[in-house]
């Protein structure tokens, strides 16, 4: 009669390690062929999209802050934040357009509506706070969040505002830059920032006020994400059980495998 021999701890120890293993190589692949089967970024690149517009002075938008100094009235002074529906209320004259007006178009506009009511109207408009004049980065950045735009910026160097690249999880090579383009459309622009992170030449992509600018996690730190989360998390709770024969009777037992002892 033959007897089956019972495997031994360590055997199966070793076993169930390459058994993870295996389980991780298949789960690789899968997401590999996942990845190969998925559809085309509908994203469009640096070169097709249309270019920001030129910042060559601060134009106003809503929500900005602007100060008001009459030179020979200082009386009617004051501080107003351009409404949703990009106005100033002011004494005397009302509501006045501000958006989209620069403060030496604005200042014109003034004078000109205080000119049957005040007998010299020099008026001047200054910025108190411009939160319509700022970028937003978002992603694998170490300081998320908005970052004033007082004039001219570049993708690189609002990330660099924004403390740089997480050298840990960042992927320069596929940056987005979503940009708003009225009427409720947002448009998304594929950057490639790897070259600048090697010192190397390349195009550089200049923004406009309101882009949100998004640094995705690499490959790998998806990747790592993703085995922690449905290898190392889900498997460990499920285990393994075996049955070896252990007596010339021919009878068996079923021993049951943690894969927290032998990872």
């Amino acid at each position: 009669m033959t007897h089956t021999r019972p495997l031994s701890y360590s055997a199966s120890r070793t076993a169930f390690s390459g058994i993870a293993f295996l389980v991780r190589l298949s789960a690789l692949v899968l997401l590999f062929a996942l990845a190969g089967c998925s559809r085309p970024n509908p994203v469009m690149t640096s070169e097709q999209a249309p270019p920001a517009p030129p910042i060559r002075q601060i134009l106003f938008r809503p929500g900005d802050v602007l100060e008001f100094k009459f030179f020979y009235t200082p009386e009617l002074n004051e501080v107003q934040a351009v409404r949703p529906d990009g106005r100033v209320h002011l004494q005397l004259v009302g509501d006045v357009e501000a958006a989209g007006r620069t403060p030496e178009e604005l200042s014109a506009q003034l004078e000109q509506r205080y000119a049957g009511i005040l007998r010299n109207p020099r008026i001047a408009v200054m910025s108190r706070s411009l939160p319509g004049q700022r970028i937003y980065v978002a992603g694998e950045v170490n300081a998320p969040g908005p970052v004033d735009m007082p004039g001219p910026m570049t993708a690189l160097e609002a990330v660099m505002f924004a403390g740089g690249f997480r050298s840990d999880s960042a992927e320069p090579a596929s940056v987005i830059v979503i940009r708003d383009m009225g009427e409720g459309k947002r448009l998304g622009i594929g950057l490639d920032l790897q070259k600048a992170v090697r010192g190397e030449e390349f195009d550089n992509f200049s923004l406009a006020p309101r882009d949100i600018v998004f640094v995705p996690k690499s490959f790998i730190a998806q990747l790592d994400q993703w085995v922690d989360q449905y290898i190392n998390k889900l498997i460990p709770q499920t285990g393994f059980s075996y049955s070896a024969a252990t007596g010339p009777g021919g009878t068996t037992k079923t021993t049951a495998i943690d894969l927290r002892k032998v990872q």
